[in-house]
């Protein structure tokens, strides 16, 4: 992101998650980091795989043709840990 450091209170990325791998998800938390004040929040949310709707979420999306890729809640866990240690 092309943004002076610490320019946004906030910071917003719902219904996304779910189009893009771990690796890309650390890739943008690195960038809101930096353009986030220190007092800055980052709103985010992630699907349940284990969530009774999200097959058939799943499959409907799938049928629009677009790639759906479902992390392990403790995956995403673990990488949201590994950013809230750095802040």
């Amino acid at each position: 992101m092309e943004y002076e450091a610490q320019f946004f209170d906030l910071a917003i990325a719902t219904g996304v998650s779910c189009y893009y791998d771990l690796a890309y998800w650390e890739t943008v938390i690195a960038a809101v980091k930096k353009v986030l004040k220190p007092d800055g929040i980052f709103v985010f949310d992630v699907v349940d795989p284990d969530a009774a709707l999200t097959e058939n979420w799943s499959i409907l999306e799938t049928f629009m043709g677009t790639e759906i890729i479902l992390e392990a809640l403790s995956d995403w866990t673990a990488l949201i840990k590994k950013w809230v240690a750095k802040l």
